[in-house]
């Protein structure tokens, strides 16, 4: 995550800026911005909230919700690879049992071998990507479990070249509800209304 001060201000000719209530609100902006394809190392955050959590040393809170957050997310994840994977491994088991010949009890220990390796399998593979996915790393995530205080704003801000990317970001932070917002074309003020007609 980068502050807004940390950004390379002087290599950009757009500046976008949208100020929202909270850090929540910002971070959702942020994610949108990457999803739309802007390059992370062009935004970054400012304002209270920002440096509250930036600067935070008692990070007991966020840790925790990091901490349950994955849990909750490998556990699902884990149940659904067991469901899966213990289901398809029971039925290769059974197929396996008829292409060897075997039937009775035996048959149905050659299914039970390969539900229970399915299911094996699957919670390890699941419990995986589970946590991966909670732990996803991007420019916004650095402040995804900090709430801040509540009413404390949080600014985004973008520097670009290229004028269609200064567009885009206007029309990402647009829609994301910003209290406020403002454009700079080579440091001077320019309407974002005007960016994305």
């Amino acid at each position: 995550m980068r502050r807004a001060e940390d950004l390379p201000a002087t290599e950009a000719e757009h500046t976008v800026e949208a100020e929202y209530a909270n850090l929540h609100a910002a971070t959702q902006a942020m994610s949108a911005l990457e999803w739309a394809g802007i390059d992370p190392a062009n935004v970054g955050m400012a304002g209270p909230a920002v440096e509250r959590a930036f600067y935070r040393r008692d990070t007991q809170q966020r840790d925790t919700r990091i901490a349950r957050d994955m849990i909750k997310r490998a556990g699902g994840t884990a149940l659904a690879g067991i469901l899966i994977l213990g289901v398809a491994g029971g039925i290769a088991g059974l197929v396996v049992g008829r292409v060897w010949g075997l039937s009775g009890y035996d048959a149905w220990l050659t299914s039970g071998l390969g539900t229970l390796l399915g299911g094996i399998i699957g919670a390890n593979v699941g419990a995986i990507v589970g946590g991966e996915v909670a732990l996803n790393i991007n420019e916004a995530s650095d402040f995804k479990y900090d709430d801040g205080e509540e009413g404390e704003p949080a600014v985004v801000r973008v520097h670009v070249r290229d004028e269609r990317m200064a567009q885009r970001a206007a029309t990402v932070l647009q829609a994301k509800g910003p209290r406020s917002m403002q454009c700079l074309e080579d440091g001077r003020p320019v309407p974002w209304r005007a960016l994305i007609a």
